[in-house]
């Protein structure tokens, strides 16, 4: 997720670091990883729609069926498991926290990902999140709504990823985007056509989109618009701030 990469666009950088500070004052379970695997780490505090995580992911020489058999022993019983497409999921509950591991074969091995999500914390500040999600909308044009949004802390830099979707045209979205852009510090550098699937939602198409580049002092981001097939706007945020600009 990080390498798919805001104060005042979401609020959020006052929401991640109350999100982290609530988190902070719960002690977090572990989840160990099998004996052959590698694994890394995707971002050290991230909330994903107002629920704390913490994700780590990893790579394994065995195969999928072992590398499951051995998640299956180590976190113990009663374990929860689903198939989603290609890819095999196991969850826990642990307390207020929920374990969720997530299996997919790949040539020569397994690919997986380990994400503790504590469940306490999103509701203890679901009112600060609504309230923030409220404040991003209130800048948008009327109609927008949000589809998703990933917040995430890697040492002193912060990411946040936001995909909204409206009714409204390009020049609508397109001239709001620029105006709160430049209400949060940063100035457009440059923009372009672009067509072909979003990466991160492959259903929406960018019919002739446009990709804008915007930085401002230790902040930068990338807005793309476009349409997905039912005709409505798609608008994705990535957006990177080093955390001093925040104080």
């Amino acid at each position: 997720m990080s390498t798919k990469i805001f104060r005042r666009l979401l609020g959020g950088g006052a929401l991640v670091m109350a999100l982290a500070a609530t988190a902070a004052t719960a002690t977090w379970p572990t989840q160990a990883l099998p004996p052959n695997a590698s694994g890394f780490h995707v971002g050290s505090e991230m909330n994903v729609s107002g629920v704390p995580m913490r994700i780590r992911g990893f790579v394994s020489p065995s195969s999928r069926d072992d590398v499951a058999a051995w998640f299956r022993r180590s976190m113990g019983s009663p374990v929860v498991e689903n198939q989603l497409g290609d890819k095999l999921v196991l969850g826990q509950a642990r307390g207020e926290f929920y374990v969720t591991v997530q299996l997919e074969a790949q040539t020569g091995g397994t690919r997986g990902m380990v994400a503790i999500s504590h469940m306490k914390g999103a509701a203890d500040r679901s009112n600060a999140t609504a309230e923030a999600a409220q404040r991003l909308l209130d800048r948008l044009p009327s109609g927008t709504r949000i589809l998703e949004q990933v917040s995430s802390r890697d040492g002193p830099q912060m990411s946040h990823y936001v995909m909204l979707s409206n009714r409204n045209g390009e020049a609508v979205n397109r001239d709001r985007i620029v105006w709160m852009m430049q209400e949060d510090g940063m100035r457009l550098e440059r923009e372009e056509r672009v067509s072909g699937p979003l990466a991160d939602d492959p259903k929406a198409t960018l019919a002739n989109g446009r990709s804008l580049w915007f930085k401002g002092r230790g902040k930068e981001a990338i807005v793309v618009l476009g349409r997905n097939p039912q005709g409505d706007s798609v608008v994705v945020f990535n957006k990177v701030t080093l955390m001093e600009q925040l104080k």
